[in-house]
């Protein structure tokens, strides 16, 4: 038996690559060329006859770091089975002569680091023109995310999370309608997916820098909606990882106070008090768990239960 994390998706706003952000309305028909010089002079003339406008500032930011992409092949030995940042996990699989595996060909994406740069300043841009652009924040994160800049991509957040503070939840909409979002549902189908990612990524120990982002993310979440059950199961989640599970505990239960119906939280309350030596109270939130109308928890909760009965 082990302890469930949540995986909720998040809706996004716009794609990862190669178009970051979408300009609303359609944009001026850009260059049919790879010549830079032409694509200068088309931003440059834009930027003097609207210079605030924001389709200006997103087209300036997808052209830059679409450019800033580089595609390398990795020629690995059978040995050789450490991942790279950017690399696929797609991998082409080379055999000998006999037939053996000898070793695989990959895909890895690098950026030219001066172009990305320009890119990230352009479209700071745009977001210090129009700070309630919700859009523009969300694209700005997703490059950060595909370039694999856990750090980056969770100031990006953190700004995201402060500007909700201050505008009190009301976005812009690419179209530049007025778009409420509520705290709850900004941390559940905006963050989440983000969230997910460091989950995926970060190693508690040695803490590298999808643990440093993803701890800061989920502290910063709890602060901006401490009732949010999925930013208390993710901070909840985080700190079992880590070694707490007292801690987790404590933050599993906030999480079911939240939200009273989720059959995964009181699960996993259960979980935490049999692991501690407390039968009564892990029996105590798994029996409540075999009216649930999920199938699949209150078989769950009914095999844990059978499990701490023979262990008695």
């Amino acid at each position: 038996m082990r302890l469930l994390r949540h995986l909720r998706s998040a809706l996004l706003l716009c794609a990862a690559v190669p178009i970051m952000l979408r300009a609303q309305p359609p944009a001026p028909t850009p260059p049919d060329t790879a010549d830079t010089t032409v694509w200068n002079s088309w931003f440059a003339e834009r930027e003097a006859a609207a210079p605030t406008d924001a389709r200006l500032w997103i087209d300036r930011f997808n052209h830059l770091f679409n450019r800033s992409r580089q595609s390398l092949l990795v020629l690995r030995g059978t040995d050789d089975t450490e991942r790279l940042p950017g690399e696929s996990d797609q991998v082409l699989l080379l055999k000998d002569s006999t037939g053996r595996q000898a070793g695989t060909l990959s895909e890895r994406i690098v950026y030219d680091e001066a172009l990305l740069r320009r890119a990230f300043d352009a479209i700071d841009r745009g977001i210090a023109l129009h700070p309630d652009r919700l859009d523009m924040r969300l694209g700005r994160a997703a490059a950060c995310r595909y370039a694999e800049r856990w750090l980056p991509m969770t100031e990006t957040l953190l700004a995201l999370i402060d500007r909700a503070e201050q505008n009190s939840g009301g976005w812009l909409s690419p179209e530049g309608e007025p778009k409420r979002v509520a705290p709850a549902e900004l941390v559940a189908d905006y963050l989440q997916d983000y969230v997910n990612e460091l989950f995926d990524r970060a190693v508690p120990e040695p803490r590298n820098e999808a643990a440093e982002a993803l701890e800061r993310l989920l502290l910063r979440e709890t602060a901006y909606c401490p009732a949010s059950s999925v930013a208390c199961n993710n901070r909840a989640a985080w700190l079992y990882g880590s070694g707490e599970p007292d801690a987790a505990l404590e933050w599993f239960i906030r999480a079911s106070e939240a939200d009273p119906d989720d059959p995964m939280i009181r699960f996993n309350i259960g979980y935490l008090y049999a692991a501690r030596g407390d039968r009564a109270n892990a029996r105590r939130w798994w029996t409540a768990l075999l009216d649930t109308q999920d199938a699949g928890f209150r078989e769950a909760a009914a095999e844990a239960l059978e499990r701490l009965e023979e262990e008695e």
